[in-house]
C-alpha cells in the first residue's frame, strides 16, 4: 500500500509540473544596438507556431511561450535574431544596412531601381 502511495505522489508531482511548464507569459523589450532605445512594431514570434505579437512604443513585449522555446525577432532594416525566451529578456538588435536598397516609385506607382531609370530622380 505504502509504495502505491509514494508511486502515485510521484506520477502527480511529474504531471503537476508537466502543466505548470506547459505555457507562459514571456515579456522583453526590444533595443536598438545603435542607442539603446526601444523599438516600436518589431515582430516577435514563436518559431514553428502561428503565435506572434508586436512591440508597443517603448520596445516592450509579451507573448504566450515556453521557457527556453526560440523567438524570432525581427523588424525592417535590422537584423533578424533567434533568441531563446526567457523572463524579463531584453533583445538587441543591429542595423542591416544590406538589405535596403535604393528604389525609386514612379507615378504610376510601378517600382523601379534608381539605375534602370532614364531620368534623374530626388
Amino acid at each position: 500500500m505504502k509504495q502505491f502511495l509514494l508511486v502515485l505522489s510521484v506520477c502527480m508531482i511529474t504531471t503537476f509540473g508537466q502543466v505548470l511548464a506547459q505555457s507562459q507569459t514571456i515579456s522583453g523589450k526590444v533595443v536598438s544596438a545603435a542607442d539603446g532605445e526601444g523599438i516600436p512594431g518589431a515582430s516577435i514570434s514563436v518559431l514553428g507556431t502561428s503565435r506572434g505579437t508586436i512591440s508597443d512604443y517603448e520596445g516592450k513585449f509579451s507573448i504566450e511561450a515556453e521557457p527556453g522555446t526560440t523567438l524570432v525577432v525581427s523588424f525592417v532594416g535590422m537584423r533578424s535574431m533567434s533568441v531563446p525566451a526567457a523572463a524579463d529578456m531584453v533583445v538587441t538588435l543591429e542595423e542591416d544596412t544590406e538589405v535596403l536598397d535604393e528604389v525609386v516609385v514612379t507615378a504610376l506607382g510601378i517600382s523601379r531601381s534608381e539605375k534602370t531609370l532614364g531620368y534623374a530622380a530626388t
